[in-house]
């Protein structure tokens, strides 16, 4: 699982459709690559998924697979069903010891023309369009950046006309008011909600009721700017946060 496996071609003469993601800060770059063969599947496939081998474990991008199945095995190739996929979900992992701007770029190799390739950054509720190798989506990570949760790639064959981004279809509030986050808007029985810092690690996840006020205590919380994110029926809204220590 550490050394990329070799892969065979889908038939003869055929070139493997790929997505090679990049990632660049001032003094480093780095890449992971998911490949779209006939055979393969959304959890793990032997001789064809390869772990990571890091060159520079300070600075690095890897993929977990798209059916995790509580494996958290860091992935440099991952290997994707090659026709009538609906739309996967990739979660992007990067670790970044320094910390500082980075942009994250696609080289889309032999993919169908229609194909929709978006990057969701959650934290900061933003989606960006990758059509073309001048793609990009930039963004500052803090020191000791780790791990994934933050970032995924969204993938579509050409039989699915566009990529929706799910926090458009909510409409759900949230603020701060003395030394609680209250939110409005819920109208499931099964929300969560998230609070992310701005290194992307999760601080808490909470149960959010039905039709009513939500009101959670951030009394110990540390001062910062903190990204709430509501997970309600599929659906995604982010909101940011400035919080004060108490």
């Amino acid at each position: 699982m550490q050394v990329h496996q070799p892969t065979t071609a889908l038939k003869s003469g055929t070139a493997i459709p790929e997505i090679k993601l990049l990632v660049s800060s001032s003094m480093k770059n780095a890449s992971t690559s998911i490949k779209f063969i006939e055979g393969t599947t959304e959890g793990l496939d032997k001789g064809y998924d390869a772990g990571i081998l890091k060159a520079d474990p300070l600075f690095s991008v890897f993929t977990n697979l798209v059916n995790n199945d509580n494996n958290n095995v860091e992935f440099g190739l991952q290997c994707l069903p090659l026709t009538n996929f609906g739309t996967l979900t990739v979660p992007v992992g990067i670790d970044f010891s320094a910390g500082g701007e980075v942009t994250f770029s696609a080289q889309l190799l032999n993919l169908p023309a229609e194909s929709n390739i978006v990057f969701e950054d959650r934290m900061l509720n933003v989606s960006t369009t990758f059509n073309s190798e001048k793609s990009a989506y930039k963004t500052t990570l803090s020191a000791n950046s780790k791990g994934t949760g933050r970032f995924y790639l969204h993938i579509s064959d050409p039989q699915v006309t566009s990529f929706r981004n799910e926090t458009e279809l909510n409409k759900i509030t949230a603020w701060l008011e003395r030394e609680e986050i209250v939110i409005n808007g819920i109208t499931e029985n099964k929300a969560v909600l998230k609070l992310y810092d701005l290194r992307g690690s999760a601080v808490w996840v909470r149960n959010l009721e039905k039709a009513t006020t939500n009101r959670i205590n951030v009394n110990g919380l540390t001062t910062g700017i903190y990204m709430l994110q509501v997970i309600e029926n599929g659906k995604r809204t982010g909101i940011k946060l400035q919080i004060t220590g108490n």
